[in-house]
């Protein structure tokens, strides 16, 4: 099916994925950050939801690269969020990793939700303590080295490479290859 495509005033890009009979609206955000929604088309495919399923990707993720990632998308935030939730009757959110994360710190979206799937996703920002702690005591000079690079040039390629230099923080040892190629 060829994606239909469109966009909130503020950029967030919505792709139609799916439809079937069905009276609601699947919003499918991705994890990240960077990661576009293009790694939930199988699972869109997939799942066959009842009604319209979309690719949701904020301005400056993924190939949603219209607008650039910078302050001025964030001031409106939450509303930028909100957005992508305007001028749908039945709307079921669906978050995967950070993209569940950014659903859960906007409380507007509860009067607006008829449903929402978290994927993989922590229920709020502690982990990021405990895993800034075991990232330095288990050092990456690779991932040191890409974390750079992306920084210098924030795109797919450099993103990929950040992904795999730090494989080794997201995998077991028998997992770790099958976890490159699949950052890769």
């Amino acid at each position: 099916m060829a994606l239909h495509t469109r966009f909130t005033p503020s950029g967030v890009r919505l792709r139609l994925a799916g439809q079937r009979p069905g009276p609601w609206d699947w919003l499918l955000f991705p994890g990240g950050p960077g990661l576009g929604s293009e790694s939930l088309q199988g699972l869109a495919e997939s799942a066959a939801l009842p009604g319209r399923t979309w690719l949701v990707d904020l301005p400056g993720e993924g190939s949603n690269l219209g607008q650039t990632h910078d302050e001025s998308v964030f001031s409106g935030w939450p509303g930028v969020l909100l957005e992508a939730f305007d001028n749908m009757a039945q709307p079921v959110a669906i978050g995967h990793s950070t993209g569940g994360m950014f659903l859960l710190s906007v409380p507007e979206l509860e009067s607006r939700l008829k449903g929402l799937v978290l994927i993989g996703c922590a229920e709020d920002a502690r982990w990021q303590d405990d895993f800034a702690t075991m990232a330095q005591q288990h050092p990456l000079p690779a991932a040191d080295a890409a974390q750079r690079q992306f920084a210098e040039q924030p795109d797919d390629a450099n993103l990929r490479a950040l992904l795999v230099a730090t494989a080794d923080w997201s995998f077991t040892p028998k997992g770790l290859n099958e976890g490159r190629r699949l950052f890769a």
